[in-house]
């Protein structure tokens, strides 16, 4: 029963309604989130990797996570890299919010071409890849990242943060993502203009 629902239970608990009268009340939070390989190297802890969640849904639009694990020294070099080995970080991605435009302008920019993504609309993975291209053109909004050595603890922890942004989507995408001022909602359309708009009137 539980795997039908697109929710996933949080509490249950006990409350009294009316004096004397007792209800149990079962608390349910927003789709649980799973992840499957995206893509990377095989050898990933060496060379990086990332993960998709399953789709999600805000009611308005469905979005991504993407969970991206990278080597420091691999990334920048030796001397540059921090103490730790590895950075995981969490993502969101939404196709759907950023428009046939900017999918358009990710899938040039990464490469792809239309008979790939014919072939991957024939295989169901088109939204895998216009997620992977919308990534590495930067319309991607960001969550959280930590830097350990313990690479599983990290994605671990990830999933744990992409569960809560999931319930909390609304005030992780309020946030600004930049020093000028985009909001996730905002990035995730590709809009600056917005932000600079209030910037210009706040001058």
């Amino acid at each position: 029963m539980q795997d039908t629902l697109d929710t996933v239970r949080r509490e249950d608990y006990t409350t009294e309604l009316r004096p004397g009268q007792k209800t149990q009340l079962t608390v349910y939070g927003p789709r649980r989130v799973r992840f499957h390989w995206l893509t990377g190297d095989m050898d990933y802890l060496t060379y990086g990797g990332k993960w998709i969640s399953n789709r999600q849904s805000n009611g308005e639009f469905d979005y991504y996570f993407v969970i991206e694990i990278l080597n420091w020294k691999e990334a920048v070099g030796e001397r540059e890299a921090p103490p730790e080995t590895y950075n995981v970080s969490l993502a969101v991605v939404s196709p759907q919010e950023a428009g046939q435009e900017n999918c358009r302008r990710a899938t040039d920019c990464c490469g792809i071409e239309e008979d790939m993504l014919t072939r991957a609309i024939d295989h169901g993975q088109c939204e895998e890849i216009l997620v992977e291209a919308l990534y590495g053109y930067g319309l991607s909004v960001p969550v959280w990242s930590m830097d350990g050595n313990n690479h599983k603890a990290l994605m671990r922890e990830a999933r744990q943060q992409a569960q809560i942004a999931a319930g909390l989507f609304g005030f992780v995408m309020d946030r600004p993502v930049n020093r000028i001022g985009v909001t996730g909602w905002e990035h995730l359309r590709g809009d600056m203009q917005s932000a600079l708009d209030r910037l210009e009137q706040h001058a």
